[in-house]
């Protein structure tokens, strides 16, 4: 743990399974002064700044990881397509079903029994199709405008910035 006791920094390690072990370390500057401030350097995306950035690919990351779940939904359709369902009409579902299974259905005057197989109609297998093209499609775009971001910084030596860097003298 670090932290400040009585304006000074201390670092203490509690260690076993009970935490019972206590190390406590009082680091020191240059000359033997004891430090008044916790010494932590924060890194982001692009500087050595505390301040919280968004990261320069998320647009890239977000596309790519909504194209994978439209995917994941598109290979399931996909999958069900190829499973047909068996439905009893008017009567009681048949306790086993498949290959050599003899099914006898029970009516009466009023009712007719049914047994059939139904499939799903695999409308939506197109749309996810759609939607993975178009998630590829963001990916890409989101993938040039940070290289036009990197390109307009090397022009400009700073971000957001137009024109052409200014050049020093050598002497």
């Amino acid at each position: 743990m670090l932290e400040l006791v009585d304006v000074l920094y201390v670092s203490t390690v509690y260690e076993g399974e009970d935490l019972g072990t206590i190390t406590t370390s009082e680091p020191v500057a240059l000359g033997g002064q004891r430090l008044d401030f916790v010494p932590f350097y924060v890194g982001n995306a692009r500087d050595v700044v505390p301040a919280v950035e968004t990261p320069p690919l998320i647009g890239i990351a977000n596309a790519i990881i909504n194209a994978y779940q439209l995917s994941a939904d598109w290979r399931w359709q996909l999958f069900m397509s190829g499973q047909e369902t068996l439905v009893a009409i008017n009567g009681e579902a048949p306790k086993t079903v498949g290959a050599g299974v003899v099914h006898q259905m029970m009516g009466s005057d009023t009712m007719t029994p049914d047994l059939k197989y139904v499939s799903p109609t695999c409308s939506g297998i197109q749309k996810h199709e759609d939607a993975i093209e178009k998630q590829k499609e963001a990916a890409v775009m989101a993938g040039a405008r940070m290289f036009e971001q990197e390109k307009s910084t090397e022009e400009s030596g700073r971000p957001g910035a137009s024109g052409s860097r200014a050049r020093l003298p050598i002497s």
